[in-house]
C-alpha cells in the first residue's frame, strides 16, 4: 500500500514543527488578530515613566534663565537639585517656570525652587513639584551669586 499526503500520518508530519513543538499555521489573508487588555480580566501592564535629565554649571556670572527653555508636554512632575562645586557667597534662589504656550513670552513661576547650599560638596534636594500641566519649562535666577560655583540639575518625569 502506498502513502498518499492524505494518509493521517503525513499531514501529521507536515503541520507539526518538531523545533518549536506546534502545529504550524497560515491565516488566511481576511484574519484579524486583536489584542484586549482588561484589569477586570486580571490583565496588567507596566510601563516605564518618561524620565529627563537637564543640568547646568552656574558661575557668579549666572543670571536669569540659568536653564534654557525645553519643550515638557510629556511631562508632569519636577525637581531641581544643586550640588556646590566651590564655596558659594551670596547664594540665590533658582526657580522652575512654565508656560502654557508652544512659544512667546508668557512664563509663570512656580512654588519650585532651591537655593543651593554655601558650602562645597553639599547636594540640596528640592521638593517635588506635582501635577504640572504645562508646554515648556526653564529655570532662572533673580541675581547672580556673589563668588563661587554649583550645578544645577532639573528632572522632569511622566
Amino acid at each position: 500500500m502506498s502513502m498518499s499526503k492524505l494518509d493521517a500520518n503525513q499531514i501529521l508530519k507536515t503541520v507539526f514543527d518538531d523545533a518549536t513543538g506546534s502545529l504550524k499555521t497560515i491565516p488566511a489573508d481576511a484574519t484579524s488578530f486583536t489584542i484586549e487588555l482588561s484589569a477586570a480580566d486580571g490583565d496588567s501592564v507596566i510601563t516605564q515613566p518618561l524620565n529627563s535629565l537637564t543640568t547646568v554649571s552656574l558661575t557668579n556670572a549666572s543670571t536669569g534663565v540659568v536653564l534654557a527653555e525645553f519643550d515638557c508636554k510629556n511631562m508632569n512632575r519636577f525637581n531641581l537639585y544643586t550640588k556646590t562645586t566651590a564655596t558659594i557667597v551670596g547664594a540665590q534662589v533658582c526657580t522652575l517656570e512654565i508656560s502654557p504656550a508652544d512659544s512667546g513670552t508668557v512664563w509663570i513661576a512656580t512654588a519650585l525652587t532651591i537655593t543651593p547650599s554655601l558650602t562645597n560638596a553639599v547636594v540640596v534636594a528640592g521638593t517635588v513639584l506635582p501635577n504640572v500641566l504645562a508646554r515648556r519649562a526653564r529655570v532662572s535666577i533673580a541675581a547672580a551669586i556673589t563668588s563661587g560655583t554649583f550645578d544645577l540639575y532639573l528632572i522632569g518625569q511622566a
